[in-house]
């Protein structure tokens, strides 16, 4: 082996230790999104598989429905969840989810935009627009530490 070939030599090792990196790695892509979807089969890190498989263990044998369109007559009774980016209410359907937990039911709403006509129907003092601050603030989400309906 000559000096000259020592050269090619390691720069082919590199080469091969690459490719060997670049195969064992995936091809360099990734196996989840970061695009905000909320699908409840995805495990991606905005899918909500953990949030339906966990509400459907630890309420064994309850009835378990995922809405993808509009609520419409379905707040009948339980508990009703929303994980989203904006959580959009007619008139119509805030009514109805209102009446749905001045009846006794539950609701968890988790989103970044809440509508202003759900923030006026809750407790003035225990709820706070991200209007108010504005959106550098620390308050820039729903601070609560107890929300009811005001009749």
């Amino acid at each position: 082996m000559s000096k000259k070939q020592i050269p090619y030599i390691i720069a082919a090792l590199m080469l091969l230790l690459a490719l060997l990196f670049y195969i064992l790695k995936g091809n360099g892509k990734t196996n989840y999104s970061w695009r905000e979807h909320y699908d409840p089969n995805s495990k991606d890190p905005y899918g909500t598989y953990l949030v339906r498989n966990l509400l459907e263990t630890y309420y064994p044998g309850q009835p378990f429905e995922v809405v993808m369109d509009s609520l419409g007559e379905r707040l009948d009774s339980g508990i009703f969840i929303y994980v989203g980016n904006e959580f959009s209410l007619d008139s119509l359907t805030l009514n109805q989810l209102l009446r749905f937990v001045e009846r006794g039911n539950q609701a968890f709403i988790a989103c970044s935009y809440i509508p202003q006509g759900l923030l006026d129907s809750l407790n003035d003092e225990a709820c706070v627009s991200s209007d108010s601050y504005g959106e550098d603030s620390p308050f820039s989400t729903v601070v609560s530490t107890t929300l009811r309906i005001l009749s």
